[in-house]
C-alpha cells in the first residue's frame, strides 16, 4: 500500500530542465504513479515560468503535486501552490543542472527511483523563505555573487559547495564592487559596504558552508544571514574563502547572524537572486521564514 490509492496527483514536468533526461524517462515515471493507484493528471510546460501558473490553477483540485525538473521548477510550483492557498505535499523528481535542494534533502537523482520513493510515502517539512510576497527555497542573495548560483562551474560546486560561489564571485569583485547597505535583523542594525549577502531559511546555508558546531543551534523559523564586507585585495579574498570552508569565523570580513525577520535597504543597482533565479532590483527587501512551509514527500532527511 503506497498511500496514493485514489489520490489525485498533479505531475508538472519541465522538459527543458538539465539535459532533458526526464523526457526519456517520463513513460516509466507515469507507470510508477499509475501502479500506485493514484489518479494522475500530467502537464508538460512549454514556456519558462509556466509551472507556477499551472500549480496556481490546478493545485486546489488535487491532493498532491509532483515536480519534475530543477530547483527553479520546484521553486515556481511552490509559489503557485501557496498563492492558491493550498498546503499540499510536493514530491520532487530532480532533473536540473545542479539539484542543490534535492541534494540537501536526500532526494534521489534517478527519475524512476525518485518516483518510487514518492509513491512509497514518507514526508519531511522544511522552512520556506518569504521575500516580500515571493516564496523561496535555499537562498536569497544580493550583491557581487547574486548570480553565482546559476553560473558557477559544476565541478567547483561539487568539490567546494557554496564556498565555490564565493570564490568565483570574489574573482570578479572589482567588476561587481561593494554596495552600501543598511540591514536590520531583529532590530539589530548593520550598516556598511558589502560585496555579498545571503539570507537562508533555517540551516540551508549551514549545509552549504560547513558551520561546524554552530549549525546545531539552528531553530526552525529562523533566518541565517551571511555578509561579506568590502575586500581590498585577492589575498583577503582567499582568507575569506578559507574561513568559509573551515567554519572559522574570526575573519573580520565576515558577518554571520540569525534572526526571525531581516530587512535590507540598499542603493540603486543592487541585483538579487531569489531561489537561484535572477530577480532584478529591490530598493528595500523584507524577508522572513515560514516555519514548516513545505511538505516534501519522498525525502530521506
Amino acid at each position: 500500500m503506497s498511500g496514493l490509492e485514489g489520490k489525485r496527483l498533479l505531475l508538472i514536468v519541465n522538459p527543458a530542465a538539465g539535459k532533458a533526461v526526464i523526457t526519456r524517462r517520463l513513460p516509466r515515471v507515469e507507470e510508477i504513479f499509475e501502479e500506485a493507484g493514484c489518479i494522475l493528471t500530467e502537464r508538460i510546460t512549454s514556456a519558462p515560468g509556466e509551472e507556477e501558473e499551472l500549480a496556481y490553477s490546478l493545485a486546489p483540485q488535487h491532493d498532491m503535486i509532483v515536480s519534475a525538473g530543477g530547483d527553479g521548477t520546484l521553486y515556481r510550483i511552490l509559489n503557485g501552490m501557496l498563492r492558491a492557498g493550498c498546503d499540499l505535499p510536493i514530491g520532487h523528481i530532480p532533473c536540473g543542472s545542479t539539484n542543490e535542494f534535492a541534494s540537501a534533502h536526500g532526494l534521489h537523482g534517478s527519475p524512476e527511483r525518485a518516483a518510487r520513493r514518492i509513491a512509497e510515502g514518507g514526508e519531511i517539512t522544511v522552512d520556506v523563505g518569504v521575500f516580500g510576497e515571493r516564496y523561496f527555497l535555499g537562498t536569497a542573495a544580493f550583491g557581487a555573487f547574486s548570480w553565482m548560483g546559476y553560473t558557477t562551474d559544476q565541478s567547483m560546486k561539487n568539490r567546494f559547495g557554496y564556498s565555490a560561489y564565493i570564490a568565483e564571485g570574489l574573482r570578479g569583485m572589482k567588476r561587481n564592487g561593494p554596495h552600501h547597505l543598511i540591514i536590520t535583523a531583529d532590530g539589530v542594525v548593520y550598516e556598511g559596504d558589502y560585496l555579498f549577502g545571503a539570507v537562508c531559511a533555517t540551516d540551508e546555508l549551514s549545509r552549504r558552508v560547513r558551520f561546524g558546531r554552530d549549525r546545531h543551534g539552528v531553530k526552525t523559523g529562523e533566518l541565517e544571514l551571511l555578509l561579506v564586507k568590502s575586500i581590498k585585495n585577492i589575498s583577503d579574498a582567499g582568507s575569506v574563502v578559507r574561513s568559509l570552508a573551515t567554519g572559522k569565523y574570526d575573519n573580520s570580513a565576515l558577518l554571520f547572524a540569525r534572526a526571525n525577520e531581516i530587512t535590507v535597504e540598499n542603493e540603486p543597482g543592487l541585483l538579487w537572486s531569489i531561489g537561484g533565479e535572477s530577480s532584478g532590483e529591490f530598493r528595500t527587501a523584507s524577508i522572513r521564514a515560514l516555519k514548516n512551509g513545505l511538505r516534501i514527500r519522498g525525502a530521506s532527511k
